[in-house]
């Protein structure tokens, strides 16, 4: 993304001949600021999206979270702003409304984006619903059998369950993956979704 922002920047420079004076890169903010006027409304989402994901990372969830929205406003069937926009409502304690932008995203990925599975896994955990999160978590694992975050997050939701042992086991698999054909995969996993050892 940040790079649909910098080749942005260049293209709209040469276009309006106006340079930025300052001897030093501006933040990605400033030239944001400068650029999103003259973008048309496709750019005008990336440019927020990577924005926000800027800020995001910087810690600055408020800001961010209005990035979020903004590129939403302008693009709703953007399936990484509805799963960033998840992301930073999380960082603000905002669970519900975080589970909301999570479904949207799972919506428009038709429900195939392991990613996102994980994410309303991790939200439902932070909300104290362990079973659902074990839920998606093996929705994801049907997907990906080896997927680490996926088998890391099952283990805390168990662990929250008190399956102390089905807990430990999912945790193994993250720090001991095994290569096994697709059979084998498939009759491991479904013997750790029946809680067999």
């Amino acid at each position: 993304m940040v790079n649909v922002l910098e080749g942005h920047i260049m293209a709209t420079n040469v276009r309006s001949s106006r340079a930025i004076s300052s001897p030093r890169p501006a933040s990605l903010p400033q030239l944001a600021a400068v650029i999103q006027p003259t973008a048309d409304l496709q750019d005008q989402s990336r440019i927020s999206h990577a924005l926000g994901e800027h800020l995001l990372k910087s810690g600055q969830w408020e800001a961010a979270l209005l990035q979020f929205e903004q590129a939403l406003k302008t693009d709703p069937s953007a399936i990484e702003s509805w799963y960033h926009h998840a992301e930073t409502l999380a960082c603000l304690n905002r669970y519900a409304e975080a589970l909301t932008s999570n479904q949207q995203a799972l919506i428009l990925t038709e429900f195939k984006d392991i990613r996102i599975w994980v994410q309303r896994a991790a939200i439902l955990i932070f909300m104290a619903h362990p079973e659902a999160a074990l839920e998606c978590c093996n929705l994801a694992l049907f997907l990906e059998p080896d997927h680490a975050q996926a088998w890391l997050f099952r283990g805390v939701a168990l662990h929250r369950l008190g399956r102390y042992q089905q807990a430990y086991r999912s945790y193994s698999r993250v720090t001991h993956p095994v290569s096994l054909s697709w059979q084998d995969t498939f009759r491991r996993f479904c013997d750790e979704f029946d809680g067999h050892p």
